[in-house]
């Protein structure tokens, strides 16, 4: 099986699993009684874990083996969906997302190292390299863009059955996704030159110092974090507007947006050599489709600002992916990929925990919904203007 087909089916595998449970997470959180700020703290908890854990499963990548780490992201994503599958009330909803923070942390770096070393062996250097990984990145986010729009769908209407159903997808596919990296990935994609996770760990540090593209890009996701916010509560959100039905049409309508993106940044002759001002378009149409949703109830204003907000985000992982992965030696790729995700999703990390400290007492309303996402946009507006100001002006 060819390396590209691999990372495609491994895409694709996560996004089944992930997908039917996108659309009814929220209401299946508060079936299991969880106010609006709670489902802040278990996600600054899960973000914590992967900010934790991070380091050291990207250096045991780069040590060990990142088909393990593939492999050992599958098995936890398995057990987490096992948890919440059985989950009756806030602990063990904890105890789920605490796991798939060790799940996300372990294929977080890996699979997109194990893809660039991939491309490298194959014989692409240099610009031939370069255009690849973009083309591969967006490829992939059209693929995992299209199942994530279908089984979103599926999910919801799925959930009508029983809430705890969503999470069955996810035990089979985080199984799979073992079982591929296990059987399949093992021997593609690992570093030209062995290093100790030690000297990975250093050597991504001392990249980090040096470059100040990189440290940008460091400030670019921390920004990106803000987006955390409509994760969380856009299904309860438009449930109370429009009814689950109407969940499921606002998610069918907005999602293609994301493989659009991807059909954006695959182009060869739109962004191709300037990351940097994709990096910034797609920051700033996030931040303002998500202050401009709060303005209207009425569903002919909502869907056009929720997709623009959604190509804004399915432009920026491909984009960044690209920014990073030709600027860093195969032999620490993913612990940098891992160190750069670990700085980003403070973001991540930061913004549920003010959310919850934010919401504590207040009813759970679509208005307190709205002001924290007209807070959030307002601040990524804000901080992509500051970025264009300092963005790097050579590569």
């Amino acid at each position: 099986m060819r390396p590209k087909t691999m990372y495609y089916l491994l895409s694709a595998l996560m996004a089944i699993g992930m997908g039917t449970t996108c659309v009814a997470y929220g209401p299946f959180l508060e079936s299991l009684g969880l106010s609006y700020a709670e489902f802040g703290l278990i996600n600054c908890v899960f973000w914590g874990v992967v900010i934790s854990a991070e380091l050291p499963t990207g250096a045991l990548a780069d040590g060990r083996s990142r088909s393990w780490s593939v492999a050992m992201s599958g098995f936890f994503f398995m057990i987490s969906a096992t948890v919440y599958f059985c989950a009756q009330g806030f602990w063990t909803a904890l105890l789920a997302e605490a796991i798939a923070g060790v799940a996300s942390a372990f294929m977080s770096g890996a699979k997109q190292a194990w893809l660039v070393d991939s491309l490298k062996r194959s014989g692409l250097v240099d610009d031939a390299l370069k255009k690849a990984i973009k083309k591969t990145f967006a490829t992939d986010k059209i693929i995992a863009g299209s199942l994530m729009l279908i089984f979103g769908v599926l999910g919801n209407w799925l959930s009508q059955f029983g809430g705890r159903l969503i999470w069955l997808p996810l035990v089979f596919c985080g199984f799979g996704a073992w079982l591929l990296a296990w059987r399949f990935m093992n021997g593609h994609g690992e570093p030209d030159n062995k290093v100790t996770e030690f000297e990975a760990i250093r050597k991504s540090f001392g990249l980090l110092r040096q470059s100040r593209s990189l440290i940008w890009l460091a400030s670019c996701l921390i920004l990106f974090g803000l987006i955390v916010s409509f994760n969380h509560y856009w299904s309860v959100y438009f449930t109370n507007l429009f009814g689950q039905n109407g969940s499921s049409y606002i998610w069918f309508v907005m999602y293609p947006a994301v493989p659009i993106a991807g059909f954006i940044i695959r182009s060869r002759h739109i962004l191709n050599g300037r990351e940097e001002t994709g990096i910034l378009v797609a920051l700033l149409i996030t931040g303002l489709g998500l202050v401009l949703m709060t303005a209207s109830n009425g569903l002919g204003f909502v869907l056009p600002m929720v997709v623009l907000h959604e190509l804004g985000r399915g432009m920026f992982e491909p984009l960044t992916d690209a920014f990073i992965h030709h600027r860093v030696d195969s032999s620490y790729r993913a612990t940098f990929g891992s160190l750069q995700s670990l700085i980003g999703r403070t973001g991540f990390a930061l913004v549920p925990l003010g959310t919850w400290f934010f919401l504590r007492g207040q009813p759970n309303t679509n208005a307190s919904i709205a002001m924290v996402w007209l807070v959030c946009g307002g601040l990524m507006i804000l901080g992509t203007i500051v970025l264009y100001v300092l963005r790097p002006r050579t590569k």
